[in-house]
């Protein structure tokens, strides 16, 4: 409870280094396995701080299944890419929004999805 506590107060802060700092401390050599998924939506979250693309991925290999933190997912990247405008165009997060697109049932997760610049494709 108060590592969760702890990761909801650090979502407001704006430095990027502290940021990328805290993620060397919970998941030292971007080891995200180990991590406690009871903190992922947290992390997720602060994440979108880092703008760090590689380091998200890490996060998201480590999911499994991710489908579970797509609206964490999506609301991170829609705070990203206000605050690193063009991140969500990078190949591998594209291709997460893609997925999530393809995937959920949500309607708000499918208009984020499609305001960050993918289009559902058709099946």
């Amino acid at each position: 409870m108060l590592v969760t506590a702890v990761l909801e107060s650090l979502s407001v802060t704006e430095n990027r280094e502290f940021v990328r700092k805290i993620f060397s401390l919970l998941a030292p050599e971007s080891d995200f396995s180990r991590t406690d998924k009871l903190y992922m939506p947290q992390l997720i979250r602060l994440w979108a701080k880092s703008g760090d693309s590689k380091l998200f991925s890490e996060m998201i290999d480590a999911l499994k299944p991710f489908e579970i933190y797509e609206e964490d997912i999506i609301h991170a990247l829609e705070q990203a890419e206000q605050r690193f405008p063009g991140i969500c165009k990078e190949a591998r997060i594209s291709e997460l929004i893609k997925k999530i697109m393809e995937h959920t049932e949500d309607k708000e997760v499918c208009a984020l999805c499609e305001k960050l610049g993918t289009r559902k494709q058709e099946k």
